[in-house]
């Protein structure tokens, strides 16, 4: 099914949240901790900001980058913490930097908390920001706008504008590919919930990010996406409260949500210039009779929504205007799906898995790579087996020689560990190695194992029962290394029938018979065709962004037997004509909802057959 967007866009339907809470570190990690280093007090009365932010100054300065730790605390701020250099001003990059990333220890006990009443946070017409992340350069720069705000993450903290600050805003975010912000809460302490907005993107071009178990209490707005109609942002447990105006207003661009929270007696949501919305698993409560839930124009599907006190759940003025006051939307489209066969007019709604989650901040439990080769990473992986040692962790080697982690064998994920975590690291191939070979191949083993914040140039084998985590990671872009040997990084094999979890990945993922896929924010960019590929498994995606250049390939191939439902598809063609090659192509069974981003669209969007008829 097919259906006609207002984004120059065209949308295809075709047939128990946990958190980790005190994150901590080894002293040897290479981690950037503001209060050891930087001499932040977080006793909330020092004011902190210029000691963070020489922190962050720090992190970005070296490479590979650092992360900068948080410890529990209530650090004041009276200033914009930014992703920026203090001594470069004009030229390409004016200063910004990619790659900024806060963790804090704890949601609830490290916060970052404005003073109240502060000079330059009063005015509403020119709201500013506590924390703003920015592009490296290309396209319009200003204010760190642009396409090159690579892999910014903002995790587990509380930003409080506090009190007295009408023009604030909690954080200016911006990240293009990979980016996150997760487990944060944003709040204005303020008496009547004053603040600009809690989480704004507005600038040239954010995304595409992940925004996930996130709560913004309070502000006129507590997201605001405006004037921009690329690269979507994808948000998962997002929950809204105590907004002034609107929970979440948009212009243009893309929002593909799923798990949607909003208390709130204003709209949830309101597009106010058009843009292309999909909105699953929604409790929106509170409600003004005189109101709409959601309102405005441009693309809208909504499915499995429940609405509480407003006048009408949905108030939809674009092409086949609707109002409707049912209390439980079942399934909504605001277009009409089109379709090459007779499917139906349902998405598939396949059932979805929450991403596993495991974590452990008892550091005994957590094993060091001491080296920097395929045998150090074995060593400490196999240190874990028959032990109740969980973690192994590679240490940020910005101030050694190589500064990166290699491999020239395959690494055997196995024994007793449950997660590898980078503390900023490369991981690459020896110079010389088969290109086909296989970075890490998971193996059986005590429940999920995840990966997490890895550059891993070289591919995944999922080749075990157990699940697979793969979270803020690039894998597979080695300026072709794996793409001259397969159109895939990351796959299972006829063993792997454990599912794959992708949260905030860069990857060409295929899945195979008996595999299984659920991802959220999943960043696919040239590659072999096709770039994503089921052949008879199951594939389940919450925002997707593809980037085709040349040659001209195809999106996705969905094959015989194969089920596929991709909540939020960006395609983006790089003014490439491509031919006669379709974006998708379609054997098995397949919904999908599809935006073109406004360049010169496939000539042919989706080859399908049935039986044996194309």
């Amino acid at each position: 099914m097919i259906s006609k967007l207002i984004l120059v866009s065209v949308v295809l339907l075709m047939a128990a949240i946990t958190r980790a809470d005190n994150i901590v570190f080894p002293d040897d990690a290479g981690v950037v901790n503001v209060k050891t280093g930087f001499n932040a007090k977080g006793d909330g009365v020092t004011d902190d900001t210029v000691a963070i932010q020489k922190a962050i100054v720090h992190a970005l300065s070296v490479w590979p980058k650092k992360r900068v730790y948080l410890p529990e605390g209530t650090y004041l701020i009276s200033d914009t913490l930014v992703s920026r250099m203090p001594d470069e001003r004009g030229g390409t990059h004016d200063g910004w930097r990619s790659g900024m990333n806060l963790v804090g220890q704890h949601r609830d006990r490290t916060i970052l908390k404005l003073k109240d009443n502060c000079d330059g946070f009063g005015d509403v017409s020119s709201p500013k920001a506590m924390i703003v992340t920015g592009s490296e350069g290309r396209g319009n720069n200003k204010g760190g706008g642009g396409n090159q705000a690579f892999a910014h993450r903002i995790r587990n903290v509380t930003v409080d504008v506090g009190s007295a600050n009408p023009g604030a805003i909690g954080i200016d975010y911006m990240s293009n590919n990979t980016g996150a912000i997760t487990e944060v809460r944003i709040c204005s302490s303020d008496p009547q919930r004053r603040g600009a907005a809690g989480l704004a993107m507005n600038r040239d071009w954010p995304g595409p990010a992940l925004i996930k178990n996130v709560e913004i209490d309070g502000f006129d707005a507590g997201v605001r996406m405006l004037n921009h109609a690329q690269y979507g942002i994808t948000f998962e447990h997002l929950t809204l409260r105590n907004q002034r105006r609107a929970g979440f207003e948009n212009q243009r661009n893309a929002a593909f949500i799923r798990g949607l929270v909003s208390e709130n007696a204003v709209p949830c949501l309101v597009s106010s210039d058009g843009g292309s919305y999909l909105v699953v698993d929604g409790k929106l409560t509170g409600g003004d009779a005189r109101a709409a839930a959601i309102s405005g124009k441009g693309q809208l599907f909504a499915r499995n929504i429940t609405t509480a006190g407003y006048g009408l759940a949905i108030d939809w003025t674009d092409k086949d205007k609707a109002q409707i006051k049912d209390r439980h939307i079942e399934e909504f489209n605001s277009h009409r799906p089109l379709s090459v066969f007779d499917s139906g007019e349902r998405s598939l709604n396949l059932a979805v898995r929450e991403t596993p989650e495991y974590h452990s901040s008892d550091l005994s439990q957590w094993v060091k790579v001491e080296g920097h080769d395929a045998d150090a990473i074995q060593a400490a992986i196999d240190a874990t087996i028959g032990t109740d040692k969980t973690v192994v962790y590679l240490p940020n080697r910005s101030d050694q020689k190589p500064r990166h982690h290699t491999y020239d064998k395959t690494i055997i994920v196995r024994g007793n560990v449950r997660k590898i975590i980078s503390c900023g690291t490369e991981l690459k191939p020896v110079n010389g190695l088969d290109p086909a070979t296989v970075t890490f191949r998971i193996e059986d083993g005590p429940g999920p194992v995840i990966i997490e914040q890895l550059w891993i140039e070289g591919r995944i084998e999922q080749n075990s029962k157990r699940d697979l985590v793969v979270r803020f990671t690039t894998i597979g872009h080695a300026g072709g290394f794996n793409h001259a040997a397969s159109n895939t990084n990351l796959y299972n094999t006829a063993r792997g029938t454990g599912a794959i979890f992708l949260e905030d990945v860069n990857a060409e993922p295929t899945i195979n018979p008996g595999g299984t896929l659920f991802a959220r924010q999943l960043n696919c960019e040239f590659g072999v065709d096709p770039i994503l590929e089921n052949t008879g498994g199951l594939m389940w995606i919450l925002g997707f962004k593809d980037e085709v250049g040349k040659p001209p390939i195809s999106v996705l191939h969905n094959g015989p037997g194969a089920k596929t439902e991709i909540m939020g598809l960006f395609h983006y063609l790089l003014h490439t004509d491509q031919g006669d090659v379709p974006a998708v192509i379609n054997e098995g069974d397949l919904s999908m909802f599809f935006a073109f981003n406004g360049h010169p669209e496939n000539r042919v969007v989706v080859r399908e057959r049935r039986g044996k008829e194309w």
